[in-house]
Formats: C-alpha cells, structure tokens, sequence
C-alpha cells in the first residue's frame, strides 16, 4: 500500500521574463517526511515553495495537496505554513503573542478566544519564547523573530510547513538553537516539511530525504545517506560536498579502462556502464589517507600520488588538508598536527579504487 502524500508536484515550470526557474519538476512527498531541497543560489528553490504555498502560479504542472489540486486555491486556503528568508517577516506593531496568534483570529480559523491563548502558548513554550510573550519585535534578536515565524506558521497546524533558508541570517550559534528547535518541532508534531537551504550540513542534519535542485531541475532525490556516498553526477557531488572532482581521460584497454589525471594514472575493471572518454572521477575526501615514506608500496586495490601540500585548515580534531597535484587541488582529512606543518613539501597518498566514482563529462 503506497504512503499517503502531502504533496504532489506534477511537471511543474515557471519562467520570469523568459528566464527558466524551474524545468518540468515531479515530486511526491510522504505525509510526516521532512525533505530537504538543496541547492545553490538561483537554482529555483524558492520559487519551488512560492508555487506550493500558492504565493505564485506555475506555468505548466499542476500542485496537488492532501491529493487535493491547487490550481486557483488561494495561499489562506491551502493549509501551507510559510517561513521566509529574512528575520524581519514579523508583525513590528505587534507583540510576540500577538504576531503567533494572528493566523489563529483570522475568520477562516474560527477558533475562540480560549483556543486561541491555549495553542499559542503551547508554541510559545516549544520555540522558548516565554520570556518574551509581551516583548515588540524590536527589542528582539533576529533568531527570537525568526522563532517567532516558525511559530506562527505553524500554530494552526498546517498540512505543509515550509521552511525558506530559515537560519541563512543568523550567526552561528543562532543556528544551532533554531536548527535544535526545529529538531524538536519534528519530534512533537511530525509535521511534513519541506526545508529549502544551501547549505549541506542543515540538510544532512535535518532531512528524510533530500532533493538537489540545479538550474531549475531536481537532479537526484534520495536519503542522505545514498546522496553523499553515491551521488549521480559530479553536479550532485559538488553539491553536497565531500567530493574531489577531478577531469579525466579514459581509454579501453583489454578487459580494464585506463584512467588518466595528471599524475593520478591507473586502471579499473570494466565499468557497467557505457563510459566516454572525456570523464570526471569523484574521490571521498574521507577515502583519501597520507602514506608514510616507511609504508610498502599500496596494493593493486589502491591509486598512489604524490602531491604538494599547500593548505591546512584546522578543523576541530582534525585538519582539512590541500593538496596540488598538478592541476587538481585534492582535499582530504587527517588528524591535527602535533607540530607545525611545512608547507610546499611533498606528500604521498592514496585511496581505495573502490571508493571512488565515474562521470562522463
């Protein structure tokens, strides 16, 4: 038996003065999922949630709700909670209660006034904005205002609640609160959500799925966990982050295909699939280790390199690590330094070939 959905999209386009922002787009998203929409600037994800809130009208496609279409159903109407970018999308004329129970007093609520206090302090307490009940909007940071949106879009119990880059604005520490928060929302309520951001740590953090939207097109929908370690094209794979995108040439030889980068020169089995010879090969930043000058020569199973080191950025117990081989510039982690490293030296590395990934260009 299929799982209910909350929402469908149906080949859905939109163009701005001729201008493509989104291309044919299908997606169907479970009810209590939390999909994560991720993508660069651009890419169409705001439009894509302003169509689903009925805030602008498709081109093409249609918009199906609760297996109800949209077309022509006005944004109060279609039972969607929005949470915009900026940290200023609250009411300045009206306290913090006020602002959340606003949707609950609009006609088509009809909730009494006891319905009312009672709701809006439920999510007073959840976004922890107790405090601050009788508090105007000035005399708070931008993560209480932007605590104070997803509140508000959420007090009437929405089928969808959409979240637009809702931590772009804040500063670190900020974001951790809201995204706990956010976390929490999941855990009480179990609201379907679609969560548009750029940034891959929020979507890995948060999402059931995630969709990556490029240029108007989704170019691969799956779990985190397929997305970050089989991404289906080097688009994705830039994406997501994780990956060192390196071009390639290949050539058939006998039963292997031989791959040639600059200084990464090696061979791999027949591949599956049809290869051209203009390729980009994924490497895991993960699956990349140093090899010590004492070390035996790595297996047939393993790419040997060497390279320069140029870069180390510290990052917690670990360092990300720059490396230049030619014209490719690799990444990968390793355990902090105990003393200073020397930059420009020579270094020796290597992955498993089976970690990585072929693309043709």
């Amino acid at each position: 038996m299929n799982e209910p959905l909350a929402l469908e999209l149906a080949d859905v386009s939109k163009s701005f003065k001729g201008k493509t922002a989104l291309r044919s787009v299908f997606l169907s998203v479970p009810k209590g999922e939390t999909l994560c929409i991720l993508g660069p600037s651009g890419s169409g994800k705001s439009t894509l949630l302003r169509i689903i809130a009925g805030l602008e009208e498709p081109e093409s496609g249609h918009v199906f709700i609760n297996n109800i279409l949209q077309k022509g159903v006005p944004p109060q109407r279609r039972g969607v909670g929005f949470v915009f970018q900026t940290t200023e999308a609250v009411f300045p004329h009206k306290n913090v209660f006020d602002n959340i129970a606003f949707p609950l007093r609009l006609k088509i609520r009809r909730k009494t006034a006891r319905e009312i206090v009672a709701q809006v302090n439920k999510m007073i307490n959840l976004v922890r904005l107790a405090p601050f009940r009788k508090q105007y909007p000035d005399k708070l940071s931008g993560g209480e205002k932007q605590r104070i949106s997803i509140a508000r879009a959420l007090v009437y119990e929405p089928s969808l609640l959409l979240l637009d880059e809702p931590l772009s604005s804040l500063d670190n520490i900020l974001k951790r609160e809201l995204m706990d928060i956010i976390l929490e929302i999941r855990a009480t309520f179990n609201p379907t959500i679609l969560y548009v951001t750029h940034d891959e740590r929020e979507a890995l953090d948060l999402a059931d799925r995630i969709a990556i939207l490029n240029d108007g097109q989704i170019l691969q929908l799956d779990t985190p966990s397929v997305i970050t370690t089989a991404p289906n094209s080097s688009k994705v794979a830039e994406i997501i982050g994780g990956w060192n995108i390196v071009k390639a040439t290949s050539r058939q030889s006998n039963s292997n295909l031989e791959i040639h980068a600059g200084s990464l020169n090696f061979t791999l089995p027949q591949q599956p699939q049809a290869l051209s010879k203009e390729l980009e090969i994924g490497i895991p930043v993960s699956a990349i280790e140093r090899v010590a000058k004492a070390e035996p020569v790595p297996s047939k199973n393993y790419v040997a390199f060497p390279g320069l080191l140029e870069r180390v950025v510290p990052k917690g117990s670990e360092s990300l690590v720059y490396v230049r081989c030619g014209e490719a510039l690799i990444r990968f982690e390793m355990k902090f330094p105990s003393k200073p490293v020397s930059l420009g030296h020579s270094v020796s590395l290597r992955f498993k070939k089976s970690a990585i990934k072929l693309w043709d260009r």
